[in-house]
């Protein structure tokens, strides 16, 4: 079996409207028989703003292959107070996800980002698709992504806007992720997400905690974000299913920060 990649190119994010990444479609070779995986990569180049973090969606979509829904999140990058600090970011390879679309060659596959918010300083986005001249040996997967939400400031549950997942068989994995805003000394960040639903078979509720920000002794620091937290899990779904998301700050916080969920599911 031969894997190999293609990169999209990175674009301006310069607002939460959509972006197409690399400024057109990701053509896959001729001999190409499946999208393997695709990791999505956010970067800042020309740097933070103050009491800012950066955060995004990217997402699939082709008219030549069924791909949609298929939205997940590239690692963020945490806030700061100044803008002199050096960025924390989580590492790419930990944001590979399976895709297993069959495909026959020389598809076009969009690649799409967009902010969560409006960024002062524009950050740039690219996917890279990973292919394969195999057909998929397992389901195809499809992903879906919550709202960005405030946290609060108290130790206690926000709710978030839920999740509609219509065709899904099975749940097979939960993500997100949490950041700050404006860093205060000793505050971190810590807390879980929690999924429930009616149509899920057991009807378990499901938590993730997410990969927790480290308080620190002074506020001049930039925000140790850990990156998307992600579980694998396996759930069965009813054909169509509202996923109740919620979250729960473990340490009250002087700032709200915002935190968000996914799922992906075939």
């Amino acid at each position: 079996m031969a894997i190999g990649s293609k990169f999209s190119g990175f674009t301006a994010l310069s607002s939460t409207t959509a972006v197409l990444l690399g400024g057109a479609a990701v053509e896959l070779p001729a001999k190409a028989r499946s999208i393997v995986a695709m990791i999505p990569i956010l970067t800042s180049p020309a740097g933070n703003t103050a009491a800012q973090p950066i955060a995004a969606e990217a997402y699939l979509e082709s008219d030549d292959v069924k791909l949609v829904p298929y939205h997940v999140f590239p690692q963020p990058i945490g806030s700061s107070l100044l803008l002199s600090i050096g960025q924390a970011q989580g590492a790419i390879k930990d944001t590979l996800y399976p895709v297993n679309c069959p495909v026959k060659g020389g598809e076009q596959i969009k690649c799409y980002g967009k902010g969560l918010f409006d960024h002062t300083i524009e950050p740039y986005m690219g996917v890279l698709i990973i292919y394969s001249d195999q057909p998929p040996d397992k389901p195809q997967v499809f992903a879906k992504i919550g709202t960005f939400t405030n946290t609060g400031t108290a130790a206690a549950r926000v709710t978030g806007s839920g999740i509609t997942v219509v065709g899904g068989r099975r749940l097979i994995e939960i993500m997100g992720f949490a950041v700050g805003t404006t860093v205060a000394a000793l505050k971190g960040i810590a807390g879980h997400i929690d999924l429930a639903c009616e149509g899920f078979t057991p009807a378990w509720a499901l938590h993730l905690p997410i990969n927790p920000i480290s308080g620190q002794v002074d506020t001049d620091i930039q925000e140790n974000c850990a990156g998307v937290s992600r579980l694998q899990v396996d759930i069965a779904m009813a054909d169509k299913c509202v996923i109740n998301d919620g979250f729960t700050l473990a340490v009250a916080l002087t700032t709200t920060g915002n935190w968000i969920v996914g799922v992906l599911y075939n």
